[in-house]
């Protein structure tokens, strides 16, 4: 959210009114912003789809695993922050408009169970993992083939192992 408020303060003031304008020339050594859109591929957006899955995964199988409520924060806080930093990515994404649309909601259904985790909040972390288990299900039928990322499907494997025995 910083970055955003940086760059659009920068934009605003690189754009000013022209009855606004210092009549100093800019200091060469001055922060240049250019705005960059990209065309990510179908393997780049499936890169992201991975990795934003893979924020939500560490601490969830950090839980499983019986973590202190401290260190699953901490996990969830730095996953946040990651998230962060690819919804940039992909809100500069020209390609595919669809997919990438459902690649951001996808950000904001990890940032739900992340937050829960942040509140220790059973009741919507519960709810907030279904709805999140159930958008992996569907993008990777959708949009990969069905491939659901490995941190998700290795969590599955454990989980099942563990209830067999």
């Amino acid at each position: 959210m910083r970055k955003i408020i940086y760059w659009t303060a920068i934009l605003i003031t690189g754009f000013g009114l022209a009855g606004c304008q210092s009549k100093k020339p800019a200091s060469t050594n001055a922060p240049k912003t250019v705005i960059k859109s990209t065309q990510l591929t179908q393997a780049q957006r499936q890169k992201q789809f991975n990795a934003i899955c893979d924020q939500v995964m560490k601490p969830i199988n950090a839980a499983s695993y019986g973590a202190k409520q401290s260190e699953l924060v901490a996990d969830a806080k730095a996953g946040k922050q990651k998230l962060a930093d690819i919804r940039l990515i992909l809100q500069n994404n020209t390609a595919q408009p669809e997919a990438n649309q459902r690649l951001l909601a996808y950000i904001d259904k990890a940032d739900q169970v992340l937050d829960a985790m942040i509140q220790n909040n059973n009741a919507t972390y519960q709810q907030a993992t279904k709805a999140f288990s159930d958008q992996t299900t569907a993008i990777a039928r959708q949009d990969y083939n069905g491939s659901v990322p490995t941190s998700m499907v290795n969590f599955a494997k454990r989980q099942q192992a563990d209830t067999q025995k």
